[in-house]
């Protein structure tokens, strides 16, 4: 065989059940047993150049009857069903027949090229599988496994596609992204944890602790049930080689999940030391209907290898979150994405914090310019009755005691200085000392019988609601266009609870367990409905610091603000733990 046998991109060879997915310096290979039809993982590394390099898919034999090979099987989506009793990806209940387990064999695929605009290039290559499984009893379930390639980044993003196409509904338990399986060796895990003013500190665990076997069968779970990402762990994990054979190589392993709401990655290392990870949407207080016709995709797991150790893995992240950003610009801006600088920020709160007037604005832009700044940004305090953290929330108008004018003269002073201009926003959040909550007490998420918990003496609206999601646009929508917005601070400064949907999507059919999806996608497509109304506006994603920063989110917006901690030196500890996901060009600091 030659160098050239096994190309760059996707490719399956007409003689074998195996198919390569090879990046420019790694490869991954899926493997169909052609006796069981289950799809299993059979290779992740460093590049290989020949087909023969990888023997064809099949089970190990059984050990023993307490230890089922599908349990250990590498299956590259294993789901709740048969003598499966690791972990898994997917859990359904199917409502007419109350059997609560799956049973998917191998039913096709297809590979094909899709633009991804990877640096800005079409790619002269496959970079997309799909592998359709279908239920062995209930055919017209099917689950469809996406494979998108990014060679230049030595990255996969994974995601699952469940295809109810039967007469009668199903209630998904559990729907994570993917599963990923890698071979024993001495390795440690790098997580980012913390919490407010604290967050993506670097963490590393060892995940093989017993010498004599490989592992210690050990369990490691990072995850958020806040209703976002949080700042007390980030959706991304690393596993790192102890040591390597080959001098200077260190192989690593990392991943993010691209989800702003409820998620979970579990690493586990069974006694042998096989290495199983998953992840994706948290399975906690998780629940989804599937009615007859209806589909559902998991967010993107979004996962890459590097022979580099962390530091390789650290530079190829970032890169890959730029370009994938680059897909969902248009135009112009589509091919300066890559090059572009966000502008120079100022924001006036650490002068003024709620206590803002036009003058003292005025003035303090004025000594922003002097300094070179080239975007001005007014923050919380600007809107009818906040004079604290306990009113005004939802009520999206101008405070006439502190702007006589409105907003607009100041916005115009700025721009007169050639700076642009922009505004703090919390479009989720609602004060009960408001006009909006006076008028729609029912708006918030809540359970008529439980107590409405307040943090930061706040609620949270309901998101899923149409008439929310209405409100939320139009004073967005208006304040922009009126003003002469350039750039909004889209801040959530705390976590979801009572999470009851009222309006049940108006169908009672349906899991109220959804909303912790459903809120996620109305969020996003308020994003995406601005960008598209307004192409040129600047978009930063503040959760009280970086408890939204996650690449769900990042591929909508223009940057994010990384911590409320503005202290130099312990910025520098956070930014240097969310530079292993971030671009520096998306972390806001001021």
């Amino acid at each position: 065989m030659t160098s050239t046998s096994l190309p760059l991109g996707i490719t399956c060879p007409q003689d074998k059940q195996s198919i390569y997915l090879v990046t420019e310096n790694s490869t991954y290979v899926v493997g169909i047993t052609p006796d069981t039809g289950l799809v299993l993982h059979l290779y992740w590394g460093p590049r290989l150049y020949s087909w023969d390099d990888i023997d064809p898919a099949q089970l190990a034999p059984e050990r023993s009857s307490q230890d089922p090979p599908l349990t250990t099987a590498p299956e590259e989506y294993p789901v709740f069903g048969g003598l499966r009793y690791g972990q898994d990806c997917l859990k359904v209940t199917f409502l007419d027949s109350k059997t609560r387990e799956l049973d998917f064999i191998y039913s096709t695929h297809s590979i094909y090229r899709r633009q991804t605009y990877e640096e800005g290039e079409e790619q002269a290559y496959n970079n997309t599988l799909v592998i359709v499984l279908a239920d062995r009893h209930y055919e017209k379930l099917q689950l469809e496994l996406t494979f998108t390639l990014f060679a230049k980044t030595d990255i996969i993003e994974r995601s699952a596609r469940i295809v109810n196409g039967l007469d009668s509904s199903l209630h998904i338990e559990k729907a994570l992204s993917a599963a990923f399986h890698l071979p024993p060796t001495p390795r440690h895990l790098t997580t980012l944890n913390g919490a407010w003013s604290a967050e993506t500190q670097v963490n590393t665990t060892p995940v093989m602790t017993n010498p004599s076997t490989g592992g210690g069968g050990m369990s490691y779970t990072i995850g958020s049930t806040h209703g976002i990402p949080s700042a007390q762990a980030y959706p991304y994990f690393a596993l790192t080689s102890d040591s390597s054979s080959h001098p200077g190589q260190q192989d690593t392993y990392f991943g993010s999940v691209a989800w702003s709401g409820n998620w979970i990655i579990t690493v586990d290392v069974d006694y042998q030391g096989q290495t199983r990870i998953v992840g994706g949407l948290h399975p906690h207080d998780f629940g989804l209907t599937l009615l007859s016709g209806e589909t559902f995709r998991t967010p993107e797991f979004i996962v890459g290898y590097s022979s580099a150790g962390l530091g390789g893995a650290r530079r190829l992240l970032p890169r890959h979150l730029t370009t994938r950003r680059q897909a969902y610009l248009r135009g112009d801006q589509q091919r300066s994405a890559l090059t572009t600088v966000n502008p120079v920020l100022y924001n006036s709160w650490e002068a003024a914090a709620f206590n803002v007037t036009l003058q003292q604005q005025v003035e303090l832009a004025n000594q922003a310019k002097a300094m070179g700044v080239e975007l001005f940004v007014l923050d919380d305090g600007w809107f009818k009755g906040r004079t604290s953290d306990n009113a005004g929330l939802g009520d999206w108008f101008y405070d006439s005691n502190k702007f006589p004018n409105g907003l607009k003269p100041l916005a115009d002073h700025v721009h007169s200085l050639d700076m642009k201009f922009g505004l703090w926003f919390e479009p989720e959040m609602v004060n009960p000392d408001s006009d909006l909550y006076r008028q729609h007490p029912d708006w918030v998420y809540h359970y008529p019988e439980r107590p409405r918990s307040q943090s930061r003496n706040q609620l949270v609206l309901d998101m899923t609601n149409p008439n929310v999601q209405a409100y939320v646009y139009d004073q967005l929508h208006r304040n922009i266009a009126t003003i002469g917005i350039d750039y909004i601070k889209w801040d959530m400064n705390r976590p979801i609870s009572e999470a009851g949907i009222q309006l049940s999507n108006g169908n009672r059919n349906r899991d109220a367990r959804e909303v912790w999806i459903r809120h996620v996608e109305a969020f996003y497509s308020l994003l995406r409905r601005l960008k598209t109304a307004f192409p040129d506006l600047l978009i930063e994603s503040c959760c009280s610091g970086g408890g939204r920063a996650d690449p769900g989110v990042m591929k909508l917006v223009d940057q994010c603000w990384a911590s409320d901690n503005t202290q130099p030196d312990a910025r520098l500890v956070i930014q240097h733990g969310i530079s292993l996901i971030l671009p520096p060009k998306m972390m806001s600091c001021w």
